[in-house]
């Protein structure tokens, strides 16, 4: 097996009562079969407590095919519903509507806590029993596994920065365990932004065997996702071009990639050649409309005309409102920065304001939006912190790109990639238009935000990602 990371993932650990947040807090905690035989089996009063604290789920969706994408989410479920307060009612309701990974899981204390999470933020079963004990999920989290069969050796001819590390070991059909720390732990946004240094990611030959059964007829469309999948790094990490140059030149490198897969069925994948359509192929780009290289501010044809794959303006604001206002929010920090952009960028006078109106009929806040976004890209111009972005688009694309191995959909992937760029940007920018200030700590806690709405939601990344496929 060949284990894909990056760079600082050999840096993490967790920080346990340091964090500022818990990943032991405000989601379901599902329990491995094994893990759940071993804690039936534990006496005295930890053993007592381990019985009382644990559920069983109902078996009605327990059957269901858990995909690549599902398992972004882990086995920490969204506990969420459209209002903030949730009820036991809410809570069994939310339940019974989930696909379960596992059997049981942990009952938690009406604030959402795991029942061993101390008042320290320590574990109580880590304490007690050690770290042996702990069930599959409280492990890995917040790790993200992926794994899949890849034919060919898929090596770049760099050894390091940017993109991945020379390996020689990836000759024929061997599994790849691709391996990322959501930036929904605070500790994991530290590292990946703590560094103006490329992100690039290290190859590592392992003995370990795979989680799950391999599909060996899949080594061909593995090998050709995970070389498009690190041409598109590439074009990411080029700071010879603007951040929206290559963030179109991403776009146009994903729809090429998507053509050719759409070419090939899913019965026959031998005709792939991961040989074409390299980075040279992608198309270029025009200006930056949001940050024109006079400094005034951006028109609406500016913005308009430049970007057929990535159409940054003030139209595309409202409509990724609709979109990402719509799904289940987890915890009061997403509503907060939702109420927060609506209030400041699309109508504060009118609390029944309609996304769907005009550009025209939204024309102040049009103007407070592309403002804040000049502003904050000024800001961190000076700061030297534009990386940030780059470092973001990075992560997702590490992500999310390679699961296209479930469906052939590499363009959806590639489209949530750039909308999640997007989205931070946008958070940034209010931020940014009521502080007047947006420092580390800040990029730190609105990535959280973010991918804790959206990586640890099956339901949100299903609806997302609908929204995404048709859209342009």
């Amino acid at each position: 097996m060949i284990e894909i990371y990056p760079y600082y993932y050999e840096s993490f650990r967790c920080i346990a009562d340091k964090c500022e947040d818990s990943c032991c807090a405000g989601w379901e905690i599902d329990i491995d079969d094994d893990s759940y035989e071993k804690y039936m089996s534990v006496g005295d009063a930890i053993g007592e407590k381990l019985k009382a604290s644990i559920r069983t789920y109902g078996t009605s969706s327990c059957d269901d095919t858990v995909t690549d994408d599902d398992m972004i989410c882990g086995s920490m479920s969204d506990s969420s519903s459209s209002d903030d307060t949730m009820t036991d009612g809410d809570m069994d309701e939310c339940l019974s509507e989930q696909k379960p990974y596992e059997k049981h899981g942990f009952i938690l204390s009406d604030d959402m806590r795991c029942p061993f999470l101390d008042e320290k933020g320590l574990c109580e079963l880590y304490r007690e029993l050690g770290e042996a004990s702990l069930c599959e999920v409280c492990t890995n989290t917040p790790r993200n596994f992926l794994e899949f069969m890849a034919e060919k050796a898929c090596t770049t001819s760099q050894t390091s920065k940017p993109g991945f590390s020379e390996s020689s070991a990836m000759q024929g059909g061997i599994c790849v365990r691709q391996i990322s720390v959501s930036i929904s732990c605070p500790e994991a946004a530290r590292l990946l932004f703590e560094s103006p240094e490329k992100v690039y990611f290290i190859e590592k030959e392992t003995s370990d065997e795979p989680m799950y059964e391999m599909d060996e007829s899949e080594s061909a469309l593995g090998g050709f996702l995970l070389e498009k999948q690190k041409e598109a790094i590439e074009i990411l990490g080029d700071r010879e071009k603007s951040l929206h140059e290559r963030i179109a030149m991403f776009m146009a490198h994903a729809e090429k990639v998507q053509n050719r897969l759409n070419l090939i069925s899913a019965g026959d994948i031998s005709d792939i050649d991961i040989s074409g359509d390299t980075i040279s192929d992608s198309l270029s780009a025009g200006a930056d409309p949001d940050v024109p290289a006079s400094g005034s501010q951006p028109s609406d044809e500016q913005e308009l005309g430049n970007y057929p794959y990535f159409p940054d303006n003030y139209t595309s604001f409202l409509r990724r409102m609709e979109i990402f206002s719509g799904l289940a929010s987890i915890g009061k920090p997403w509503s907060d920065i939702i109420t927060a952009l609506y209030e400041d960028f699309v109508d504060a006078k009118t609390e029944t304001a309609d996304i769907n109106n005009t550009v025209s009929d939204h024309a102040a806040a049009a103007g407070r939006y592309k403002s804040a976004i000049h502003a904050l890209y000024t800001h961190m111009e000076a700061a030297g912190r534009m990386y940030e972005y780059e470092h973001l688009l990075v992560y997702y694309a590490f992500l999310l790109l390679c699961r296209a191995i479930d469906d052939y959909d590499y363009l959806t992937r590639a489209k949530l990639v750039v909308a999640s760029f997007e989205m931070n940007r946008d958070m940034d920018a209010v931020i940014f238009y009521r502080k007047k200030e947006f420092d580390p700590h800040d990029r730190q806690v609105n990535s959280r935000i973010y991918a804790r709405e959206i990586e640890h939601s099956e339901e949100n990344l299903a609806d997302l990602s609908e929204e995404l496929m048709f859209s342009n």
